[in-house]
């Protein structure tokens, strides 16, 4: 606990912040425990079509909003810890949502410790969020579908942005080559941090925290090639690369952690009278790495190493075939190779150092075959039929058997009148790999291992039903969905970032299942840059292991009763030099789960002392903490002329101080709980100059 405390803290830092809000008590005693969304993808409810300038307008606290942000506030989300780019979606997990950049995934997606995305907004031509009714040719995953395409357009003549905020600066241009055929176009982000941090010495009184020495690197770089072969043929290939590095002293502990994400990706694509045509082909390499060094009587050394090199070819093509409007095939092949590690190290001087490791220094490799097939017919405002299967073929060198995984999606949409009708969708989708996940931020540290024999590819299955309403500028849906998911993962020792090092992650790790179910409402008024969208999810979701808490169904860590989000832009004036937006996010969320102990007993049956004290618990995650809220504002200026254009975001994150619990801690002193809050009112700013 006291190792998640300190880096939470630690997090402040990014906040320009170098003080925490003060606890409150919430419990005397130890006993009183017991007491935008977005309009429809082709006007269904199972997909968000993601407006990038609605997601300039959020107010983040460290002045850079990101589409997982943005996604938080849609219907099915429930968010991880306070302020970071953590999301739930439909009671998954973390590693259950595929985020793709251009059809390749990013599995290192956080920067600064998980407070925004990897992935910088500026390069984006939009994005899509799917939570059912998948497409056949996307797969390795089990709960939603966040796709991120970058700018595709030919630059005619050059042209740039520059951009300023708490967190970052950043750069992009567009460089034409050759008229309309082919350009360039590149971005660069540094943060600050480094100086950042070496100006601040964070010392809190109440929980002890010390930190010094402290040291960052924070960057990512983006680059892209388009040429347009000919009116009917273009080509794509572009580079990503992202970094986070950080090290620090606390106490008598010095620790690092680090992750970086590398991307390369080609891409070609045909069209035709008749369809259309693509391939593509893609490397993707994540590597991670944590240690830690105590220094008491000895030098104790714990680190976790974890790298995912990954090939992959695609090719797809779109034909009005057999008796469709729409008929899509796909291929796929993918090549991965895992190698996540462990090692300690004891020197206390009088003897040579132990080392030991944990994990295989070999990799652990898989490959994953695909046929994808999709079939679509429909007529505007009457019906829609679409049919996907995808049959995976699934080895690995632990088994070197092929074995055979199918999944299928199903989707029929029909209009009572226009605008105005009935969907319903089921789903069925797995997930070859699983993703071990630490703390609730969605950094990108969490080991990242293949299925094999004794843990599955994960599956979950999904019937969802939605009633949806269009006229205008205003829509209306209410939706109800039931999902089970099976060959879940738990990681046992979460709560302490370098036990694997210890033990070995196959030692820690249950495998399960679990369930969720939930009505969701979504009310949208979308007229220009005018927008008003209320998000409500009624939701249950509980998991099963067989080996924790004696083999009895509890609640899921962020299972959030009731999520309610209202978020608006306003535009207050506009002529063609000036614009002026307000703009507004209003957040009530049920509290999340935590274990706690229901009390305490003397133990009258050993020879122990009479002070010794045992606590006992009555289950995992029987504690719901105090419900969240938090009310952020802010506007958007911009001023436009011939020669550049200037906008500025103002905000204020948590504009009531509300001291939202992230945890609660032990006094021991005091003997009561008490709960520990991160961020408090927090003004944000972003300039940027675009010429």
């Amino acid at each position: 606990m006291k190792n998640i405390l300190h880096i939470f803290v630690l997090s402040l830092l990014f906040t320009f912040n170098a003080y925490a809000q003060r606890t409150e008590e919430v419990r005397d005693t130890l006993s009183a425990s017991i007491k935008e969304a977005s309009r429809f993808v082709n006007s269904g409810i199972n997909g968000y079509q993601v407006r990038i300038g609605d997601v300039h307008n959020l107010i983040s606290p460290i002045g850079e909003a990101d589409i997982i942000k943005y996604i938080q506030v849609l219907p099915g989300v429930s968010m991880g810890a306070e302020g970071s780019s953590a999301a739930y979606i439909r009671g998954g997990n973390m590693g259950g949502t595929r985020i793709t950049l251009d059809g390749v995934p990013v599995y290192g997606n956080t920067h600064l410790l998980g407070f925004t995305q990897s992935v910088p907004l500026e390069i984006m031509e939009d994005a899509h969020v799917r939570v059912s009714g998948f497409p056949a040719d996307e797969g390795d995953f089990t709960d939603a579908y966040i796709s991120m395409t970058t700018q595709n357009r030919i630059a005619n003549h050059f042209s740039g942005t520059f951009s300023v905020s708490p967190a970052f600066i950043s750069s992009l241009a567009k460089v034409p080559i050759v008229k309309e055929r082919l350009s360039v176009i590149g971005s660069a982000r540094w943060s600050p941090t480094a100086m950042i941090w070496n100006g601040f010495k964070l010392q809190d009184h109440i929980s002890g925290v010390d930190l010094k020495d402290t040291k960052a690197t924070v960057y990512d770089l983006f680059g892209k090639i388009n040429w347009n072969i000919s009116g009917k043929q273009r080509i794509f290939l572009s580079y990503f690369h992202s970094k986070d590095s950080y090290d620090y002293t606390w106490r008598q502990t010095q620790a690092e952690m680090s992750w970086q994400n590398s991307i390369l990706n080609l891409k070609y694509h045909l069209d035709s009278q008749t369809g259309c045509l693509d391939a593509g082909l893609s490397w993707n390499r994540l590597y991670s790495q944590q240690g830690q060094t105590q220094s008491v009587q000895a030098d104790n050394l714990l680190g976790m190493t974890n790298s995912l090199s990954e090939w992959s070819a695609r090719f797809s093509a779109s034909y009005p075939l057999i008796g469709a409007d729409v008929f899509r095939i796909g291929l796929l092949f993918t090549q991965s190779s895992y190698l996540p590690n462990a090692y300690f190290s004891l020197t206390d001087g009088r003897r040579p150092g132990i080392h030991t490791s944990s994990f295989s220094e070999s990799p652990l490799d898989s490959r994953i075959g695909t046929l994808s097939v999709q079939w679509e017919k429909g007529k505007n405002n009457l019906y829609l039929i679409r049919t996907s299967g995808r049959l995976n073929l699934y080895q690995t060198d632990q088994t070197h058997d092929l074995s055979f995984h199918p999944e299928y999606d199903l989707t029929g949409r029909l209009y009572f009148l226009p605008g105005f009708g009935l969907e319903v969708s089921i789903d069925k989708r797995k997930q070859f790999h699983h993703l071990l996940d630490g703390l609730p931020t969605g950094w990108s540290l969490d080991l990242i291992v293949p299925s094999d024999e004794t843990l599955l590819p994960e599956e979950s299955i999904q019937y969802s039903s939605s009633l949806f309403f269009e006229k205008g500028a205003l829509s209306l849906s209410v939706n109800a969905y039931s999902k089970s998911m099976k060959n879940l993962v738990c990681y046992r020792n979460a709560i302490n970032l370098f036990s694997p090092s210890l033990a070995g992650w196959k030692s820690d790790v249950d495998v399960g299942s679990g369930s969720s179910k939930g009505l969701e409402v979504l009310a949208e008024y979308i007229h220009g840059e005018n927008t008003l969208r209320i998000a409500y999810t009624l939701s249950k979701t509980d998991r099963q292991f067989p080996y924790i808490n004696d083999g009895i169904a509890f609640p899921f860590q962020f299972d959030r009763t009731h999520i309610l989000n209202v978020t608006g832009n306003g535009r207050l004036w506009h002529n063609d030099i000036f614009d002026f937006i307000l703009s507004g996010l209003l957040t009530y969320q049920s509290g999340s789960w935590e274990t706690l102990p229901e009390g305490v007993f003397h133990p009258w049956m050993f020879e122990l002392q009479e002070e010794t004290k045992i606590e006992y618990y009555s289950g995992i995650n029987n504690y719901r903490m105090p419900s969240y809220f938090r009310l952020d504002l802010g506007c958007t200026f911009s001023r436009t002329t011939k020669k550049c254009s200037q906008k500025l975001y103002l905000g204020v994150y948590n504009a009531t101080n509300r001291h939202n619990p992230i945890t609660l801690v032990y006094d021991i002193d005091e003997e009561r709980w008490k709960q520990i809050s991160l961020l408090p009112i927090l003004p944000t700013i972003k300039y940027s100059i675009s010429f």
